[in-house]
C-alpha cells in the first residue's frame, strides 16, 4: 500500500555485537545496545534503498524480543502495526515497566499510541498474529520481571492471549465471529485532528509514503513479474511436453516388446509341437557331447535357447528401465 513494491519496517532489538557475558540461555545480553524505538527502518522494496524516520507521540522505550502484528485501516488508508511485550536482556530487571502494554505504530503518520490496558501482563519472547479478524493471538513467551520465570506459573492457560485491536482490550476468549478489524478511536482521532504524515526526514521517504504500490518491478532488473511468470509457464509447458513424449514413448516401447514375447512364445510352442510329433513318428534326437567326450541326452535346442535367455526376463529388464526414466 506504500511505494511502487512495498516496504519493510524494521523496529528496535539489539544490536549485533559480541557480547561481553553470558545470560544463562545462550542470548544476548545487557550489554547489547538497544535500538530506540522512536527511529523507525524502513526498506524499499522496489527500489532495494533503506531510510529512517523519527516517530512523534507516547513511544516506548527500546526493547528486543517483543512481538508484532499488522492490521489495514478501512480502504488502505492506515496500517497500524501493533506492539506487545519485550525486555533489554537481563532477567529480573524490569527496565521497560511498559512491557505489559500494547504500542501501536500506525503509518503513514509514524505515530505511536499506548494502548494500556489492566488485563494484560508483562511478556517477552512471545510470538503475535492476527486472527479471526480484530484479534492478535499472543503466544508463548516468559515474564522478564522474574528471575525464576521458568518455574513461574503462566497467569494465561496454555500461555496464550487474545487482544482486540479495535477495542484495545485484552479478551477472556477467542470470538470466531468477531468483526472485521477497523483503526480504534484513538487512532481515527489523531488523524481527524492532525496531519496524516509527520515532519519528513527524507525527501525521497515522503514520496515513498505518497506512492501508491503498483506491485510492479523496476524495468533496470533482470526480468519483470510478467516474464517470470511467462517463463514459468513455457517451462511448465516443456516439461508436460517432455513428459507426455516419454509416456507415449514408453507405451510404444512396451507393445513392441510384448508382441515379440509372444512372437517368441508362439515359436517356441510350435517347435515343442514339431518335436513331440517328431518322437511319435521316431525320429531320434541327435546326440550331444558332454563335458568328457561322451555323449548325454540332448536338450531341445531352439526351444532351450529362448527358455535360457528367456526374452520375457529382458522384457521385464526393460520396463523397468522404462518406468524408472518415466519417473
Amino acid at each position: 500500500m506504500f511505494g511502487k513494491g512495498g516496504v519493510m519496517v524494521m523496529l528496535g532489538g539489539s544490536h549485533p555485537v559480541s557480547p561481553t557475558a553470558d545470560d544463562g540461555v545462550g542470548g544476548p545480553t545487557s550489554a547489547a545496545p538497544i535500538q530506540p524505538l522512536q527511529e523507525i527502518i524502513v526498506f524499499d522494496l522496489y527500489y532495494q534503498k533503506w531510510y529512517s524516520q523519527t516517530t512523534s507521540g507516547d513511544a516506548p522505550e527500546g526493547r528486543q524480543d517483543f512481538c508484532v502484528a499488522g492490521a489495514k485501516g478501512a480502504n488502505d488508508s492506515t496500517y497500524e502495526i501493533f506492539v506487545y511485550g519485550g525486555w533489554t536482556g537481563s532477567f529480573g530487571q524490569d527496565v521497560n515497566p511498559d512491557s505489559s502494554d500494547v504500542y501501536i505504530l500506525t503509518l503513514p503518520a509514524f505515530r505511536w499510541i499506548r494502548a494500556k490496558d489492566s488485563g494484560s501482563v508483562p511478556r517477552a519472547g512471545s510470538s503475535c498474529q492476527v486472527v479471526g479478524g480484530r484479534q492478535m493471538l499472543s503466544f508463548g513467551g516468559w515474564d522478564p520481571t522474574l528471575t525464576d520465570w521458568f518455574d513461574a506459573p503462566d497467569p494465561w492457560t496454555y500461555g496464550i492471549g487474545i487482544f482486540d485491536m479495535t477495542a484495545l482490550k485484552w479478551t477472556s476468549g477467542y470470538n470466531a465471529t468477531a468483526d472485521p478489524y477497523i483503526p480504534p478511536d484513538r487512532v481515527t482521532g489523531f488523524y481527524e485532528q492532525n496531519s496524516r504524515y509527520p515532519s519528513w526526514d527524507d525527501q525521497e521517504l515522503q514520496t515513498l509514503f505518497t506512492t501508491a504500490n503498483t506491485a510492479s518491478r523496476p524495468t533496470s532488473r533482470p526480468s519483470n513479474s510478467s516474464e517470470t511468470n511467462d517463463s514459468a509457464v513455457t517451462s511448465r509447458q516443456t516439461n508436460a511436453g517432455a513428459i507426455a513424449g516419454g509416456v507415449v514413448g514408453g507405451i510404444v516401447f512396451l507393445t513392441i516388446l510384448a508382441c515379440l514375447w509372444y512372437f517368441l512364445r508362439r515359436k517356441r510352442r510350435d517347435h515343442a509341437k514339431q518335436h513331440e510329433h517328431e518322437q511319435a513318428d521316431g525320429v531320434p534326437i541327435p546326440p550331444e557331447l558332454g563335458p568328457d567326450g561322451g555323449t548325454k541326452p540332448a536338450e531341445l535346442g531352439p526351444a532351450m535357447v529362448w527358455e535360457k535367455d528367456s526374452v520375457p526376463v529382458n522384457s521385464g529388464r526393460a520396463n523397468r528401465g522404462a518406468a524408472l526414466e518415466m519417473e
